[in-house]
């Protein structure tokens, strides 16, 4: 059954959970393991996330994310993941398919929040797998700002991608729908799109 979980203030990021509170790695924890589709409230507030990688992948490095999940900040300007801390070469948020084979994709649902200076991707989404953003800032990536993979229908809407090292968004499948966003100030372009068809509407790049 789906479950709702809200992040308890800004706390550290401990690897049990719910030992601090509900962490924003823990409530991803549940969620994942929670089947159908759950929800994340994460309120205004700096977040920072910054374990070493463990033999248990979601415990540490990037948040995992293996299940369908909604996650809604207070807004873009007030709720802020820092992942300037996380080990070199890890990406912010990682969504993957443990089963791909019962042809379920995985997806995220993100809306109102910041993912700054993640050391390789800002958001890497994987095959079979799909997200969708709304007033998303995703700055300081230290590879790609998106780095997408998943085959599906992908939209991004009032979102800005900037300052990541290589391009701001590298699509490797799939489609893309950006309306009324920004990509400015990318290393390696605004997008590199290598597969299937890109709509941009209203948008900056």
């Amino acid at each position: 059954n789906s479950a709702d979980f809200t992040v308890v203030g800004v706390l550290p990021d401990p690897p049990p959970l719910f030992v601090f509170g509900c962490t924003l790695r823990a409530a991803l924890q549940e969620a994942n393991f929670a089947p159908g589709a759950d929800a994340i409230i994460v309120p205004a507030g700096s977040f920072a996330v910054a374990l070493a990688v463990t033999a248990v992948d979601d415990a540490g490095g990037d948040l995992d994310i293996t299940d369908g999940v909604a996650i809604t900040g207070a807004g873009s300007a007030s709720t802020i993941l820092d992942a300037s801390a996380l080990p070199a070469g890890q990406p912010a948020p990682t969504i993957t398919d443990p089963a791909p084979a019962l042809g379920d994709p995985v997806g995220l649902l993100l809306t109102g929040g910041t993912i700054a200076d993640a050391p390789a991707e800002g958001l890497f989404s994987q095959t079979t797998t799909h997200f969708e953003l709304e007033d998303v800032v995703i700055h300081g990536s230290g590879t790609y700002g998106i780095r997408k993979n998943g085959v599906g229908l992908d939209p991004i809407a009032d979102s800005r991608i900037a300052e990541s090292t290589s391009a701001g968004l590298f699509s490797v499948w799939g489609d893309l729908e950006i309306t009324n966003s920004v990509i400015e100030d990318n290393g390696g372009g605004g997008i590199l799109n290598l597969r299937g068809a890109l709509a941009v509407t209203d948008s900056t790049i």
